[in-house]
C-alpha cells in the first residue's frame, strides 16, 4: 500500500508550501521576557517559603538556571571554608587545662608576693587554714584555683592543688603546700622520723623542702630553715 503523506510521494508544491510556512515561523520573534517573568516569581515564592502550584512550562534556559544555581554554589563554597577552618583551629589550638606549677616555682611566687596567700603566726594557725581550703570554707588565690602542681621528684607527675598556707612565726617564711595525688612524692634524700612517721627532703633550685605523705595526700614544707626545723613543722601539721 502506497504512503501518500510520505515525502516521496508527495507532490513537489506541497513540499514548497510547507518550506515556506516554515521559513516564516522561523522568522516570527519569540517573546521569552513572559517566561522570564513567570519563572522569576515561581523561584521568589519558593525562597519566602510559600507553596505555589506547578509552574506548566517547560525547564528554564540554561542561563537562568545558572542564575539561581551560582548563589547556592557560592553559600556551599563559603559553609564548607568555614567548616575548614573551624575544624583546623579546633586541632590546633591549646585545649583549656588546669595551671600546672612547679613546687619551688610555687614558693618563689609566694615569697616575693605575687600571690595572695594566708598566714598564720603559728603551726595551729596553718592546720586551721589548711581545713578550712580543704573544706571548702576558704579558697585558694585565685590565680592558683584549679591549679595543679608539678612534682619536684618524679618527672610528669602531677596532683591537684589542695591547699596553700604561710608560716610566719618570726624566722624565714615556710610555704606548706597540700596536693593530692597518689605517688606524688617518693623517699629521697635526708630522711627524718619523727613520733614513727617518716620525712624526707632535699633542695632544689636553691629551696629546701621537706615531703610527707599522709593516704593520697601530700605535704610540702619549703623554706630556708634546716632539714630537722622542717621536718618538725611537717610533723604538726594536719592535711
Amino acid at each position: 500500500m502506497n504512503d501518500f503523506n510520505a515525502p516521496e510521494n508527495r507532490p513537489p508544491e506541497e513540499d514548497a508550501a510547507l518550506a515556506r510556512r516554515l521559513a516564516r515561523l522561523g522568522r516570527k520573534p519569540v517573546d521569552t521576557e513572559a517566561l522570564e517573568r513567570r519563572l522569576d516569581a515561581a523561584f521568589m515564592s519558593l525562597d519566602d517559603g510559600e507553596q505555589t502550584e506547578p509552574v506548566p512550562l517547560m525547564s528554564p534556559p540554561p542561563h537562568r538556571l545558572g542564575h539561581w544555581l551560582q548563589p547556592a554554589a557560592g553559600l556551599a563554597a563559603m559553609l564548607a571554608l568555614v567548616l575548614t577552618l573551624f575544624f583546623a583551629l579546633s586541632t590546633s589550638l591549646p585545649t583549656a587545662s588546669a595551671a600546672v606549677v612547679e613546687l619551688t616555682d610555687l614558693h618563689r611566687s609566694v615569697e616575693e608576693g605575687r600571690y595572695a596567700v594566708p598566714a598564720a603566726f603559728s603551726i595551729e594557725g596553718v592546720n586551721q587554714l589548711i581545713a578550712e581550703q580543704r573544706s571548702g570554707a576558704a579558697v585558694l588565690p585565685e590565680k592558683m584555683q584549679a591549679a595543679r602542681v608539678q612534682s619536684c621528684c618524679l618527672i610528669g607527675v602531677q596532683g591537684d592543688l589542695v591547699a596553700l598556707a604561710v608560716l610566719n612565726d618570726g624566722g624565714p617564711m615556710v610555704s606548706l603546700v597540700v596536693a593530692q595525688a597518689p605517688d606524688f612524692a617518693h623517699e629521697m634524700g635526708t630522711v627524718i622520723e619523727i613520733g614513727g612517721r617518716r620525712f624526707f627532703g632535699h633542695e632544689l633550685n636553691g629551696i629546701r623542702m621537706m615531703m610527707a605523705n599522709q593516704d593520697d595526700r601530700w605535704l610540702c614544707v619549703m623554706g630556708d630553715r634546716s632539714y630537722e626545723v622542717l621536718a618538725q613543722i611537717a610533723a604538726e601539721a594536719r592535711f
